[in-house]
Order: C-alpha cells, then structure tokens, then sequence
C-alpha cells in the first residue's frame, strides 16, 4: 500500500499477474503451486538474450509472471504461511525434487531440465504435497496439463505456461492404506522414500499403531472452515480411517475430534494424521496463538 500511495514503482508492477489471476479464477479450493526457476542460460536458449539484472524494469516485468504472492499458496512458503516453515524435514522433501534440477549447473540442458521435472518421482512428490499447477517457461508435455500461457512481456517471446497436475492428492483426505515406521527421523525418511504413489499409500508414524479400517463407498469428508491456521472438516466414515492434513507437523499444532483432543500422528514425513473412529465427527486443526505457544515452551523447559 505504501508503495503504491509514494509512487515508488509502476502500479503494473503490483497488480496479480496473469497466471495468478487466472488459477485464482479457475479453482478456489486449497491447493499448492510450484513455480519451476529457468536460470539465465534457459532464459538465453529461449529468446530472452537481452535478459538484463540492471534493467529494473524489465527484471520485474520477467519475474511478475511466475510470482508466487498474489493469494497463491506456493510450496516455498513465499505467501508466508506458518506452515510453510522451512522445517528441517520439509527442506529434505524440497532438497530430492530439485536435486535433478539444479538451475545453476551450466551444463545441464534445457532438454534435461525438462525431463527432470516429468519423471515419476517428482510428480509422485508433488502430487503428495498438493502442488495442482506448475508455473513454467518449459514447454512440458504429458502428463502436465497445460490449460494456460501468456507473455511476461510484450516486447519479448518468452512464454509462461500454467499446467495442472491431475494427479494431485488433495490439501486433506483419507488415507486407503497405511504404511507404518517408528517416531523416529532416519527410519521413517528410509520408508518415506520407499513408496512409489502416495495415492495409493500413507506413511504413518507412531510407536503402537493401529491399523485403520477398509474404505466404504459412503466414506466422506466436508471442510466447514480453512483459515490459516485452522481447519474444521466434518467427516463420515463406517470404519476407523486416518484423516491426512497435508499441512507441516510443526511442534504445538492441536487436533480435535469433537471438541475433545487428539493425538496428531505424523504423516508421510512432514504432514499430520489423525486416527477418526467410526460415524460422523467434527475434526479441528488449529495452530495455537502465541499465549499458549508460550505455555507449551515453558512446560518443555520445565520437563
């Protein structure tokens, strides 16, 4: 706001852009998006050889198309949600999906970098953590959809494509099938990265699990309420079910199941679980505020 009362650059340059406009307009669900970075040698062998850092005016026309502000929850926390905090495990998941794609390594080819970011794995990866829509200058094929493309910049041939990953698991669910590892990091990253489609499997941390029960056609779930922070789904299950909610397991986060306290299981490494008994229940996930975040650090020093 201040920055646009003083005049302190172009109002085109703080309007949403395009892509962003149009996945808001398309889908008001909560889901992630990834925006995949070209590197300048990408920009160069696609058109963009006058690509230049001292030009700032260019340098934000370019980078305005695949921003990831403008209401657009993106899996690199740059919206700042508290649950994209980069915790320790979460940072591991990100290290495997760019590994194949590191942007500053000059003889890795565009042909490459494309093909990093269509192999199983990855798309098995960010399936997992609700990443419905890349943001992209690559030309991607199968099994991205494309359903959007624009020009950053009038003067330049560089396009931005949006593609939709239909293979995407939503932001919460329940699990058809469990795989179960100890409360313990290097153990449950060795099962976390054992499972080939999170679709089909859920990792599971505990010391005494308890398996869930077989899916029923009349299972169901409804999200009442999703602020940041806090979620109510109102669920319907014949047998017990884990409840996923692919949000970090950060330390203080309370579950509810009918008002009455849960026990929060960790989910395929970094996300959260809930085991909901059979019938309909309300379930509540809330992050606490900084009062009783305080309360639950002095109980730790305590201890």
């Amino acid at each position: 706001v201040w920055r646009g009362h003083y005049q302190f650059m172009p109002r085109e340059w703080l309007d949403p852009a395009p892509a962003a406009v149009f996945i808001n307009s398309r889908d008001a669900g909560p889901f992630r998006i990834y925006v995949v970075p070209e590197g300048y040698l990408e920009l160069e062998k696609m058109g963009y050889d006058s690509y230049d850092l001292s030009d700032p005016e260019k340098d934000m026309l370019f980078q305005r198309s695949r921003m990831l502000g403008f209401g657009l929850n993106g899996v690199e926390g740059i919206t700042g949600e508290i649950t994209m905090l980069d915790t320790r495990r979460y940072a591991k998941i990100m290290n495997i999906i760019t590994e194949s794609d590191d942007g500053r390594r000059i003889e890795l080819s565009t042909a490459d970098r494309v093909k990093a970011w269509q192999s199983s794995r990855n798309r098995n990866l960010l399936s997992m953590m609700n990443v419905k829509y890349i943001i992209s200058s690559f030309n991607f094929g199968p099994p991205w959809k494309k359903v959007f493309e624009t020009k950053p910049a009038e003067d330049e041939d560089i396009m931005t494509y949006v593609y939709e990953n239909t293979e995407v698991l939503p932001r919460v669910y329940f699990a058809d099938n469990a795989s179960f590892a100890e409360p313990d990091e290097a153990k449950a990253w060795e099962a976390f990265l054992a499972i080939k489609n999170f679709k089909n499997t859920t990792l599971i941390e505990c010391e005494s699990c308890v398996n869930p029960g077989r899916p029923n056609s009349k299972d169901g779930l409804e999200i009442i309420k999703n602020d940041p922070g806090y979620i109510t789904i109102k669920t319907r299950t014949q047998n017990p079910r884990y409840l996923v909610y692919s949000e970090s397991n950060l330390p203080y986060w309370e579950a509810r199941i009918d008002g009455e306290m849960a026990p929060i299981r960790m989910a395929n490494y970094t996300y959260q679980a809930v085991l909901i008994p059979p019938g309909e229940h309300l379930v509540e996930f809330q992050y606490p505020g900084p009062i009783t975040q305080f309360k639950y650090s002095l109980q730790n020093l305590i201890r």
